[in-house]
């Protein structure tokens, strides 16, 4: 079975994306990343031909790639270089709260540690499919998967009963953010399902429903509750302000697969085909992408660069 079978297959779950303080959100100043015009587009060479299905870094010159047969990649500045791994179950997606904690997630309850030399398998108590991971510290984890969702405070892995009865494809959280980058902790969840569902966490109890598309969503990102990206099948992009969801028109029937962004006026969706399309806060615009793999998973910084990974060892960067 292929990544496209997990990521469109109804019963499963999608990617987790959680941010920290050092994102900002919607209603942040419109100058916060605008693209550099020193930047651009290209492909770097992964030296591999697996699917790459999760990026993550703590920098643009320290960045992990994961994907097919337990590949994970690391690129330190100038070259991606591959490490050895515990097995060669695939890995979906990889987070870190730095560059010595640093985990990856895959198939058959697969959870790999990095401590800044080795990769170690932990264990999780299920045998299930994990799809995504993300935190917002190395006590803070959470994993999600086939019909579960996955917690980790630092020394175990345990199950997260308290969620609503739906099918999620996509989860982003945060912590509430105040302006210079203080943090009052309180955990946001936000999630999509397979039917179009916006779930939200506010840390207590789940909000069920507060937005809801008629289209098969496959990522979220958010600012905040009052700027909640999802996107989806056949180019769907919507923006939830707080108060309505609105559908912006993509220009493209090419699958959404990922969105990421560090304001509203600074957000990327990668797609089938390579499609590469940016959000200004009013509209989105059509990026030539330099690939026609497809575009699984997408991830950036506050400077404006850009990292993408997908089909056959793809990588591409926006930046100087």
């Amino acid at each position: 079975m292929n990544w496209k079978t997990y990521r469109t297959g109804l019963a499963l779950v999608g990617c987790l994306l959680i941010l920290s303080a050092a994102f900002v959100g919607c209603d942040e100043e419109k100058t916060l990343g605008p693209p550099n015009h020193n930047y651009h587009w290209r492909v770097a060479s992964s030296h591999v031909s697996e699917d790459l299905l999760g990026v993550w870094g703590s920098s643009p010159s320290d960045l992990f790639a994961v994907g097919g047969s337990g590949v994970v990649l690391h690129f330190d500045g100038s070259f991606w270089q591959q490490m050895p791994t515990p097995d060669t179950n695939t890995l979906f997606s990889v987070w870190g709260s730095s560059s010595s904690d640093v985990f990856a997630v895959g198939n058959a309850g697969t959870v790999f540690h990095y401590d800044g030399e080795v990769w170690e398998r932990q264990e999780t108590g299920t045998e299930g499919l994990l799809l995504s991971v993300s935190g917002t510290s190395s006590s803070d984890v959470y994993a999600i998967g086939s019909g579960l969702l996955l917690h980790y405070n630092g020394q175990r892995w345990q199950a997260e009963t308290n969620t609503p009865a739906v099918s999620f494809r996509d989860v982003s959280a945060d912590r509430e953010i105040v302006h210079y980058g203080v943090e009052i902790p309180i955990e946001h969840v936000y999630a999509v399902d397979v039917l179009g569902g916006f779930h939200h966490y506010d840390g207590d109890r789940w909000q069920t429903d507060f937005a809801r598309s008629n289209k098969v969503l496959y990522g979220v990102w958010a600012g905040n509750f009052n700027c909640v990206v999802g996107v989806g099948g056949r180019g769907y992009f919507s923006l939830w302000d707080g108060s309505r969801l609105t559908a912006f028109p993509s220009g493209t029937y090419n699958h959404l697969w990922d969105v990421w962004g560090n304001s509203k006026y600074y957000v990327f969706a990668v797609g089938t085909n390579g499609t590469i399309v940016r959000f200004d806060g009013e509209g989105l615009l059509h990026i030539s992408s330099p690939t026609a793999h497809d575009l699984v998973d997408v991830t950036g910084f506050l400077d404006g660069q850009i990292v993408a990974v997908g089909a056959a060892g793809t990588i591409v960067t926006y930046g100087p």
